[in-house]
């Protein structure tokens, strides 16, 4: 089964500049959705993620 993260329009103008003060955002926040999109139960760094019904 596949899934897909979807963001709203504030939260990519938040990040866009964020993304210019934390140049590594970018790279990381994209390794989250991937590993998101392969796996939403999992968990990082000790934060259990769970998907939306």
């Amino acid at each position: 089964m596949s899934y897909e993260v979807v963001t709203i329009p504030p939260f990519e103008k938040q990040l866009k500049r964020l993304a210019k003060k934390y140049p590594s955002l970018k790279s990381e926040f994209s390794d989250l959705i991937e590993r998101l999109e392969l796996n939403p139960l999992s968990t990082f760094k000790k934060n259990l993620v769970l998907r939306l019904q």
